[in-house]
């Protein structure tokens, strides 16, 4: 039985990443070939040896949502008219005015390579019946800051990111839930959960529950986020394995997409 690709070479053979974009070099796909041949060879050779496909197979919502535009093939810019963006320094400020419920839900990515941390912030606008009786949440996203190792340790400054919290509690926003990857987090929920923050670990890897949702509410047009240009291509980059897992291709981060899609999720459960 053949095979049959969108494009391929005269012999049937598909053609590699490299081949059809030529600014791509083999040597850079070299690290993930020598932790995984399988998932390069899938992933940058079109020889999938297992289930594999990318997450947001439709981008267009994604990009609505967060009010961006391709300007050319694979290159994502912002939208024009965009009426939002990122309000951190606001946040910290004590200066942004939040509506609708008036509770943050916070995520923190405390990065698992030490590359990178980051912290989302989101809440729900409201929450409407829809025909078939389903309660339907409108989410917006507030915030996302993210954290880089101190040229000093070489190590990201957890403490930064709790007073950085704390901060937020302390400037009068409400926090329903703080919510971390289970990553070096026990000391850091304790922290907040003993300073009266509602603090809970989460599993991103266990399930795509938390991905799910937050793709059902980008895909009903529910979700109003801020162009960050470095945050939609890792959503671009992510990609469901066999179907229970969602990974970054290659070495591809998804810090930020995991801070803004987990505080997405918990805010659409918010109650009201």
């Amino acid at each position: 039985e053949k095979s049959t690709y969108v494009a391929c070479k005269d012999n049937g053979e598909p053609y590699a990443t490299w081949e059809v974009h030529p600014s791509f070099n083999p040597s850079e796909f070299n690290s993930l070939r020598e932790k995984n041949k399988s998932l390069a060879e899938a992933m940058f050779e079109c020889k999938p040896g297992f289930s594999e496909d990318m997450f947001f197979q439709n981008d267009k919502p994604l990009l609505l949502a967060f009010e961006a535009r391709y300007a050319e093939a694979d290159i994502v810019v912002e939208s024009e008219g965009a009426k939002y963006k990122n309000n951190w320094e606001d946040i910290l400020d004590g200066k942004y005015s939040i509506d609708g419920t008036g509770y943050f839900c916070i995520h923190v990515d405390l990065g698992y390579t030490h590359n990178k941390a980051a912290l989302g912030i989101a809440h729900k606008i409201s929450e409407d019946r829809s025909d078939d009786g389903d309660y339907q949440s409108v989410i917006k996203v507030d915030a996302l800051q993210c954290y880089y190792p101190e040229e000093s340790t070489g190590e990201i400054n957890f403490t930064k990111i709790r007073e950085d919290i704390f901060k937020i509690k302390s400037n009068g926003y409400p926090i329903w839930k703080v919510t971390l990857d289970h990553f070096q987090s026990a000391d850091f929920k304790q922290i907040l959960n003993h300073s009266g923050i509602n603090c809970e670990l989460v599993h991103f890897d266990r399930n795509t529950t938390i991905y799910d949702t937050f793709k059902d509410i980008i895909d009903l047009g529910r979700l109003y986020g801020f162009f960050d240009v470095n945050l939609i291509y890792e959503f671009l980059r992510l990609q469901k394995i066999y179907g229970r897992k969602i990974v970054a291709a290659g070495d591809a981060p998804k810090d930020a997409a995991d801070a803004i899609a987990g505080a997405v999720y918990h805010a659409s459960l918010m109650p009201v």
